[in-house]
C-alpha cells in the first residue's frame, strides 16, 4: 500500500513540475513576443499560438515520409499560411520583425 501511495505522489509530482515547466516557457516566450513587438498579453498569447501551432506542423512534415519534393511544397505553403495569419492581426513593422526577409521574399514569389 506504501508503495502505491508512493508511486502515485511520484506521478503527480513529475506531472506537476512538467506543467509547470511548459508554462514557464510559455511565459518567457510570451515576454519576449511582448518586449520585441511592444504589444500587449492578448497579441503575444496569439502570436505564441500561431508560432506554436507552426511549429508542430512543421516537426510533423519533416517527421513525415513523403517525397523531399513534396516536403519543401508542404513546408512552403504552411509558411505563407503562417505569414499570412500574423499579418492578420500584426502591424507592418511588427510582422517585418518576427517573419524572416527570406520568408517575406517566399511569399512575395507565389
Amino acid at each position: 500500500m506504501k508503495k502505491l501511495i508512493f508511486l502515485v505522489a511520484f506521478a503527480v509530482a513529475t506531472v506537476t513540475s512538467h506543467a509547470q515547466s511548459t508554462n514557464g516557457k510559455q511565459s518567457k516566450q510570451m515576454l519576449s513576443i511582448q518586449s520585441a513587438l511592444d504589444v500587449d498579453s492578448v497579441v503575444a498569447l496569439r502570436v505564441y499560438h500561431v508560432q506554436d501551432d507552426y511549429k508542430a506542423e512543421l516537426e510533423r512534415i519533416v517527421k513525415s515520409s513523403i517525397v523531399d519534393s513534396v516536403k519543401r511544397e508542404a513546408i512552403k505553403s504552411l509558411i505563407i499560411k503562417r505569414n499570412k495569419e500574423l499579418r492578420s492581426f500584426l502591424t507592418i513593422s511588427q510582422s517585418e520583425k518576427l517573419i524572416p526577409s527570406i520568408e517575406r521574399s517566399i511569399q512575395n514569389n507565389k
